[in-house]
């Protein structure tokens, strides 16, 4: 587990949209990993972001933000193993909007 201290709690801290915001980091790397060629670099980022995946999942909690986050999952780890870059570019883009929302 990379994510030792988040696991342990300081996730649950967080709001889903700074969690989502911070899934989209390792989203993005993942993207721009797979674009530069680089499938080991892109393998460790999308492991990453599952870690941060199951953390929102299993710190969720209201049946919506559940539901949705498994469904990210489902497709965002559908896109990785099709090496969807057009999709990933999607998922990267939905993860931006958290971000930004951080910002404003």
């Amino acid at each position: 587990m990379q994510h030792k201290s988040l696991a342990e709690g300081r996730w649950a801290e967080m709001s889903f949209s700074e969690q989502m915001a911070n899934v989209g980091s390792e989203v993005s790397r993942t993207k721009n990993w797979l674009i530069k060629g680089n499938e080991q670099q892109a393998e460790r980022a999308f492991d990453r972001c599952l870690e941060l995946i199951y953390l929102t999942i299993k710190f969720a909690n209201r049946s919506a933000i559940y539901r949705e986050i498994c469904r990210f999952r489902e497709f965002f780890c559908k896109a990785y193993l099709e090496k969807d870059i057009k999709e990933l570019e999607y998922f990267d883009h939905y993860c931006t909007q958290f971000a930004m929302n951080r910002i404003t």
